[in-house]
């Protein structure tokens, strides 16, 4: 049997804890408690414990899906057109785009597309 769910938003939870741990460990540099967080523009907001740091740059600024979408071993396009349906059809419709646009180039010039590098999730 599958396990279940009760919403997505267990479902990403789940993931967020469970399997994504250490890719957020790897990403968040210099992290100590309390952690400032880089993304909440309008106010301060100051995370007390590594849970509550995952839990609010996995769920609370969708920092989730970038550790889906590049993980090193596994393929979760499918989960994330179920979690982030806009975000999934925004970013494959860019790589259309950008696929296009390098068949073109490299019809002209004779270039090759270079595959982006994963950042420090801070960016």
């Amino acid at each position: 049997r599958k396990p279940t769910f009760r919403n997505e938003h267990d479902l990403k939870v789940h993931m967020l804890y469970a399997h994504m741990n250490k890719f957020f460990s790897r990403k968040v540099p210099n992290y100590q408690e309390p952690y400032k967080c880089p993304y909440c523009q309008d106010e301060t907001k100051m995370l007390l414990s590594w849970g509550e740091t995952l839990h609010h740059l996995g769920i609370h600024h969708e920092k989730l899906y970038q550790a889906l979408k590049h993980h090193r071993t596994q393929d979760f396009k499918n989960l994330l057109k179920r979690l982030y349906p806009a975000k999934s059809r925004k970013h494959a419709e860019v790589l259309q785009a950008n696929k296009r646009h390098a068949s073109g180039l490299s019809k002209k010039a004779g270039s090759s597309r270079k595959e982006p590098e994963v950042d420090n999730i801070n960016k």
